[in-house]
C-alpha cells in the first residue's frame, strides 16, 4: 500500500508542474487517490499544489468523478462539463454534444441549462410563448429563469382580486387544518402521558407487592423449614410474579393464600380448662 501511495505522490508531482494545462489529469489523479486514501490524497495535493485551495481541489475532483470520460468532449472547456457536473450521465451527454454541435460558450451552455429547469417546472406553457420568452429574455440580455422570476414576482405582488380572495380562502383552510392537528396531537399527547402515569403506577404497585411479599415470606421462618403444600404455594407465587401482567390481585390472594398455610396451629385447649368452660 506505501509503495502504491509513493506512486501516486510521484505521479502527483508531475503534475504540480504543469497543471494550468492539466486539469483534467489533476482532478482524475486527485479521484484516485481520495477513493484510495480518502482525507490524506487532500492533504498531500494541497502541499503538491500550494496556489490551489482545498476547495478548488474538491470541486475539480467532483467533476471528474461525475462525468465520465465516455462522456466529456475534447473540444469544451473544463468549465462546460462542470456545468452539467450535477446531471444524470445521459443528460449531460446530450448538453454536451449540443454544445460542440452549436459551439455554444459557457454563458450559453447556462442558458439552455436554466431554460431546461424551468421546463423541469411543469408549467403549462405553449411552445411559441416559450419561444417569446427566450426572445424577449435575450434582447433585454438576461436569462429566460431571471426574466420568468421576475415576471411571477410582479404577479404575486399584485395578483387578479379573484386570486387573491382564492388565495386568503387557501390560506384560512390551511390554518384551520394545522389548527385540527395540533389539537388532535394535543389529545394524542394527553392519551399518552395519561398512559404513562398509569404504567408508573402499576409498576410501582408491583414493586412494593415485591418487596412485602418478600419480607412476609422471610417472617415464615424460611424456605428449608416449610412443608411441601407451603413450598408448592411460594412456588405458585413467584411463577404468578415472574410471569407479569396478572392483576395484583391475584398476586395479593396467592400470597394470603400461603400465608394461611405458614400459620402455625392453635394450640389445644387444657382438659382442666376445657371442663370448667363446659360447666
Amino acid at each position: 500500500m506505501t509503495n502504491d501511495f509513493q506512486q501516486w505522490q510521484a505521479a502527483g508531482t508531475v503534475l504540480a508542474g504543469q497543471h494550468s494545462t492539466q486539469k483534467w489529469s489533476i482532478a482524475d489523479w486527485l479521484v484516485a487517490g481520495d477513493t484510495a486514501w480518502g482525507g490524506d490524497a487532500y492533504d498531500t495535493a494541497t502541499r503538491l499544489f500550494p496556489d490551489l485551495s482545498r476547495k478548488y481541489l474538491t470541486q475539480i475532483a467532483y467533476v471528474a468523478r461525475n462525468v465520465t470520460s465516455t462522456v466529456r468532449q475534447d473540444r469544451l472547456s473544463f468549465t462546460h462539463h462542470e456545468l452539467v457536473a450535477g446531471l444524470e450521465p445521459a443528460e449531460q451527454e446530450r448538453l454536451l454534444t449540443e454544445a460542440v454541435e452549436n459551439k455554444w460558450t459557457c454563458g450559453q451552455l447556462r442558458q439552455h441549462l436554466e431554460v431546461d429547469r424551468i421546463q423541469d417546472c411543469s408549467l403549462a406553457v405553449s411552445a411559441d410563448l416559450f419561444k417569446q420568452l427566450n426572445e424577449f429574455a435575450q434582447l433585454v440580455n438576461i436569462s429566460a429563469a431571471a426574466l420568468l422570476t421576475t415576471a411571477v414576482k410582479q404577479f404575486l405582488q399584485s395578483p387578479p382580486e379573484e386570486l387573491k380572495a382564492q388565495y386568503k380562502a387557501g390560506v384560512l383552510a390551511q390554518r384551520e387544518r394545522y389548527q385540527q392537528q395540533q389539537a388532535e396531537r394535543a389529545v394524542r399527547d394527553a392519551e399518552w402521558s395519561a398512559q404513562q402515569v398509569e404504567q408508573k403506577r402499576v409498576a410501582d404497585e408491583r414493586a412494593l407487592f415485591i418487596h412485602d411479599s418478600s419480607i412476609a415470606v422471610m417472617n415464615l421462618g424460611g424456605e428449608q423449614r416449610m412443608t411441601a403444600v407451603q413450598a408448592d404455594a411460594l412456588k405458585t407465587l413467584r411463577e404468578m410474579i415472574n410471569r407479569g401482567g396478572l392483576p395484583l390481585a391475584e398476586l395479593q390472594g396467592q400470597l394470603d393464600k400461603l400465608i394461611a398455610l405458614c400459620k402455625p396451629p392453635a394450640p389445644a385447649p387444657d382438659t382442666e380448662e376445657a371442663l370448667v368452660a363446659a360447666d
